[in-house]
């Protein structure tokens, strides 16, 4: 089995998940999200990964993450 274990994803919902500027580069500014995840994951065979809160684009709202692995998002 092959597990990601550092995977940040960033929505493309700003409304829902706004985003915030912390200066720490700017790869965060396209999204990537739970359905890029998934085909990046199916294309590259690996079988799991683990969802880390994106802390540039959302500081310590961990709410798109917790969605994103419960399926809200």
């Amino acid at each position: 089995m092959i597990v990601d274990a550092h995977v940040h994803l960033v929505s493309a919902d700003q409304e829902r998940y706004p985003r915030r500027s912390d200066g720490a580069g700017t790869w965060w500014e396209q999204s990537y999200d739970v359905d890029d995840l998934e085909a990046d994951l199916d294309d590259a065979a690996v079988d799991g990964a683990v969802v880390v809160q994106a802390v540039s684009p959302y500081g310590y709202d961990c709410r798109m993450a917790a969605d994103a692995v419960t399926g809200r998002e």
